[in-house]
């Protein structure tokens, strides 16, 4: 039966499912604890904080994330692919290149904190500086996931992944019990995020021992894929902080929370393309590239059936879970839209090959049009802008993306 069930989907797709399924339930079944842990956190602050400290809380892991786009966030991707190649020196050295490149983030982070010290801000001016300091070591770190990925590693992936979430969420869960201050809470998450990926890194290098080959078409991949990343990930976190100057943390609050429960849906449906990529590093161009189209137009529709079921049980979720917050149903049935665009396979074929022109391409377009959007939808309509632009700007990448995959590798079809 599964089997018969398993050779019906690898025909629908196109692709080996045994394969991706005996990869993805690893990485899988540690998303899910992830996931389970983050609504405990979600639970615990609707319940034993106020929304203005949990907003100005996700204000300031906002702000750490934004400044943190000047370092060299594509090392991931390109540790990915070296070392589905066989080349791990790129990984060998990823600690130091890592902590080098974010000196300039580093800075930018404290100049942030000491503005707001000299305005009296105590509480900003300290959390932010603390975040600026520790969150390049831990993101750093953090490429072991990488170095795993590539390897296909994934039982050691989906472990080292289950002892981060339980660490580090049951460490702040305790601090939400506690009447917390702003500053304990990021004092808590960043110093139990930077412990636990220091040990995991610690054995993950002891016991794998990664080669010193260079990938010799590796170039500067990951300098590349950084500058993409300043306008992608600057958009990622730009939300937060424009509610928050415009309307103050109990918007940030409200908007997280109408947020938080299809985030964790799209951390799923995100496991396409890191199960993927190693795949299709390894695949001749047309093949990949078929295959690619072929899996993005399959995963759109696969994912409507998901929407339409969240937006009925919404009401119910909320209803159960964060009675706090029943005003943002709306927004989180609305934000749900986002997961139709969200399968990224066509992005990670391009990664995989190599394509930095046509990622440029992608990129900017994508980029530049929701920040736009987000400044000016999210600037005169608060939370329904914010949501209609990221839904929107998702939209406009999804169809970019696919196009420029159509339009790559058409030497090889003559």
């Amino acid at each position: 039966m599964l089997s018969r069930y398993l050779q019906k989907l690898s025909a629908f797709f196109q692709i080996d499912m045994r394969k991706i399924l005996m990869r993805g339930s690893y990485l899988l079944s540690g998303q899910v604890v992830g996931n389970v842990f983050s609504l405990l956190i979600a639970l615990a602050a609707a319940h034993f904080i106020t929304k203005e400290l949990y907003g100005t809380y996700r204000y300031v892991l906002s702000i750490v994330g934004f400044v943190s786009v000047f370092s060299l966030t594509g090392l991931s991707t390109a540790i990915i692919r070296s070392t589905a190649r066989g080349h791990d020196n790129l990984y060998t050295h990823s600690l130091k290149k890592s902590l080098l490149w974010s000196l300039p983030a580093i800075l930018i982070g404290l100049s942030v904190g000491i503005w707001y010290y000299a305005h009296n801000n105590t509480v900003l001016g300290f959390s932010i500086g603390l975040g600026s300091i520790i969150f390049p070591c831990v993101q750093a770190l953090l490429l072991y996931r990488s170095f795993l990925n590539g390897k296909e590693y994934f039982q050691a992936l989906m472990r080292s992944n289950i002892l981060y979430s339980v660490i580090t969420s049951v460490a702040v869960l305790i601090a939400l019990t506690l009447n917390p201050s702003v500053e304990m809470l990021i004092c808590v998450y960043y110093i139990s995020n930077l412990i636990v990926t220091a040990g995991i890194t610690y054995h993950i290098r002891k016991k794998y021992k990664p080669n010193t080959s260079v990938d010799p078409e590796g170039g500067k991949l990951e300098h590349h894929i950084s500058l993409m990343n300043i306008l992608d990930s600057g958009a990622t976190h730009i939300d937060k902080i424009i509610l928050f100057q415009i309307s103050g943390p109990v918007e940030v609050a409200r908007y997280v929370f109408a947020t938080a429960i299809p985030e964790q849906l799209r951390n799923i449906v995100k496991y396409a393309p890191t199960l993927s990529l190693p795949i299709f590093a390894s695949l001749p161009d047309s093949i990949a590239k078929s295959k690619g189209l072929f899996l993005a137009r399959k995963l759109f529709l696969v994912t409507i059936p998901l929407v339409i079921v969240y937006f009925f049980i919404a009401p119910i979720i909320y209803k159960l879970f964060f009675p706090t917050y029943q005003e943002v149903v709306g927004y989180s049935q609305a934000f749900a839209l986002i997961l139709l665009f969200d399968g990224g396979i066509t992005g990670t074929v391009l990664k995989a090959k190599n394509q930095i022109k046509k990622l440029y391409t992608v990129n900017i377009i994508s980029s530049v049009s929701k920040i736009a959007l987000l400044v000016v939808l999210g600037m005169t309509m608060g939370i329904w802008g914010v949501i209609i632009s990221r839904v929107a700007s998702r939209c406009i990448g999804f169809f970019i993306s696919y196009i420029a995959l159509k339009n790559t590798f058409k030497e090889h079809e003559l």
